[in-house]
């Protein structure tokens, strides 16, 4: 029997788990097995877009911003049932996975725990009884969570985040007097990346005269105050190249025209920006 596998998210965004949507959905269709990603709240303006990749499907839940959570489960529900037997895969779209308990057997569900991060474990703790399976993204995490309720333990399944490695990494020439060239991909935001510790980096590489060439790409709430903390580096003549959001497939191009990927994290599962950039032969 054939199983179509919907991968849900809210919106679509710069993140990991927004990554690892797309290329789960790209690895299941190279295998023949049907996949979408469907956005659950597709009217909300992202302060994080992101562009939506052109090979791979996407459908959008039939609700508007003025609709009842009510009227949001339903629609919801009523959208799986109908795909059925289909795999919901829930990630962290947590206000429609309250709706685990109404669905029919014919809608498996796989719980994803994307981070070491409290909210997570909330949501296993809540929900995970009703999922099929439920899958942690590192050793540590599916520890945590298997802590949580004794029942978890013949459902849960470690499954590291993959990435797709080339044959060969690109030669890098050096120069005398070539810049160190640093980049760092991933949301501009204080919370979790801690963001706000590059521009000290740089300030001390500048103090000790090391010679850097940056490049940031992501976007994030923090983006204002971070630009802002970066013009008196500029101005002391640190070189600095932000690029926003961008598609995957530019930022792994971008991790193989550099030379170290930096990651400032307070916690995190398991970084694919930083498994994405070993695989380009940028160092950690």
């Amino acid at each position: 029997m054939d199983y179509k596998v919907i991968i849900s998210a809210s919106k679509w965004d710069v993140g990991g788990v927004t990554v690892f949507c797309e290329n789960l959905a790209r690895g299941l269709l190279a295998r023949s097995v049907s996949a979408e990603i469907l956005l659950t709240q597709p009217y909300l303006e992202s302060k994080n877009p992101l562009p939506m990749p052109e090979d791979i499907v996407f459908s959008r839940l039939a609700v508007v911003e003025n609709d009842t959570w009510e009227r949001h489960w339903k629609v919801f529900m009523d959208y799986l049932e109908s795909q059925a037997p289909c795999v919901y895969i829930p990630n962290h779209d947590y206000r429609h996975s309250c709706v685990s308990p109404r669905l029919s057997r014919r809608v498996g569900i796989v719980g994803v725990l994307h981070s070491d991060e409290s909210i997570y474990y909330d949501h296993a703790a809540r929900l995970g009884r009703y999922w099929n399976a439920i899958v942690a993204v590192s050793k540590v995490i599916a520890e945590k969570t298997a802590r949580i309720d004794p029942s978890f333990a013949p459902r849960m399944y470690t499954i590291p985040y993959g990435v797709t490695i080339p044959c060969a990494y690109r030669k890098r020439p050096y120069h005398e007097g070539s810049p160190l060239r640093i980049i760092y991909a991933g949301r501009i935001i204080q919370h979790q990346k801690r963001i706000m510790d590059l521009p000290k980096i740089m300030a001390e590489l500048v103090k000790r005269q090391v010679m850097t060439q940056w490049t940031i790409i992501g976007s994030g709430p923090e983006q204002e105050a971070f630009i802002g903390a970066l013009q008196p580096l500029i101005q002391q003549g640190a070189s600095v190249r932000l690029f926003g959001a961008r598609p995957n497939k530019e930022v792994l191009a971008a991790f193989e025209q550099n030379d170290v990927f930096i990651l400032t994290s307070e916690f995190e599962g398991t970084p694919l920006t930083l498994l994405e950039a070993m695989g380009r032969g940028c160092v950690p």
